[in-house]
């Protein structure tokens, strides 16, 4: 009978723990997300994009890192996330290299330079009038520490000679600086698409 109770205290103890953390499909969350709940990639969507992937011609080196973090705690609630660092340098003199950050112990893994999991389809500005139907990509915020600037970049999965490849369209930005300072600079990794080769 003691063996019985102490199975029944371990089950609802489980399943009190279990139910503090409502598990949501990670394409429900629409912008209102539930405190407290984990959004979880149920679809695994998100694992298509990991890898590396390279850019180099024409005088551009652009590596990125893509990597998927499981119940990642942004504060507020749990969710999957794509997360990434990445490298970049042109002949205009342009030239980062935060891929050494995985090496580091970050609080949150949003404070990663590359992190994001918004699935979205063709219609979703900008618009893909080359995706096909049901296709998706994904939206997440590139970060730039040099000169602060974060930029949208929607991610799109190609092949190029049978080669598995992203297709980056990198657009818009925000920035903060202190009122009274000089504008800052440009971002670092110039707005535009670039095609980046899985290695």
């Amino acid at each position: 009978m003691k063996y019985l109770f102490f199975i029944l205290i371990v089950f609802l103890s489980s399943f009190n723990a279990y139910s503090q953390y409502p598990v949501l499909d990670l394409d429900d969350n629409k912008g209102n997300p539930q405190n407290g709940a984990y959004y979880q990639d149920t679809n695994s969507l998100l694992d298509p994009f990991t890898g590396t992937y390279l850019l180099n011609s024409n005088g551009v080196y652009f590596k990125i890192v893509l990597q998927k973090t499981v119940m990642a705690f942004n504060g507020k609630y749990y969710e999957d996330l794509l997360i990434g660092e990445y490298e970049y340098s042109d002949q205009n003199g342009n030239q980062i290299n935060t891929l050494p950050n995985f090496n580091q112990t970050l609080q949150y893994k949003w404070q990663h330079n590359i992190d994001g999991n918004s699935i979205i389809d063709s219609n979703i500005s900008p618009r893909c009038d080359e995706c096909l139907p049901n296709e998706i990509r994904l939206r997440v915020g590139l970060n730039d520490p040099i000169t602060g600037y974060t930029s949208a970049v929607f991610i799109r999965r190609i092949t190029v000679n049978n080669q598995e490849a992203l297709k980056l369209f990198i657009h818009g930005y925000s920035t903060t600086r202190k009122e009274g300072s000089p504008p800052n600079p440009k971002p670092t990794v110039p707005h535009g698409t670039y095609i980046l080769l899985k290695q």
